[in-house]
């Protein structure tokens, strides 16, 4: 009877200690997940974020604009202080909202003349702020 009673009790504390490694193994697989997640975090990033870049700014005008006033080169409708245009080696950031430095928070909606590299232009409402913002070198970063 005694070694009935030591066997039932060994079973019993082998199936307990089975089941603790189970959940051991189960919260040691979803803590390696939620670690890989927050590495993912911050990993460095595949495209630069952050880019010095030369700021000028046009008005919907037509000789500024593709003949209608309000349709920039994308076809889409220009908004004053909103729609950011970018030079063709800045052209993957299309849809993208950006923080210019000391400008604020605009969308890259727009697309400039293929002469122009490392630029974006802001559309203001008319061309005497476009002409007083002048050429600035800025910093602006990529948000989405």
């Amino acid at each position: 009877m005694l070694l009935f009673s030591a066997m039932a009790f060994l079973q019993s504390r082998t199936a307990a200690l089975a089941n603790k490694t189970a959940q051991a193994a189960v919260e040691l697989s979803m803590r390696l997940a939620d670690a890989r997640s927050a590495g993912d975090l911050f990993a460095p990033s595949p495209e630069p974020r952050l880019f010095a870049v030369t700021v000028t700014a046009y008005s919907p005008t037509p000789d500024q604009t593709w003949g209608d006033p309000w349709t920039g080169a994308m076809g889409r409708r220009v908004r004053p202080g909103k729609t950011l245009a970018v030079s063709h080696d800045l052209k993957h950031l299309l849809g993208s909202r950006v923080y210019v430095q000391g400008v604020g928070y605009l969308v890259a909606e727009d697309l400039m003349h293929p002469r122009w590299e490392n630029r974006v232009d802001l559309c203001l409402r008319t061309r005497d702020r476009a002409e007083a913002f002048g050429i600035r070198q800025l910093n602006m970063v990529v948000l989405d």
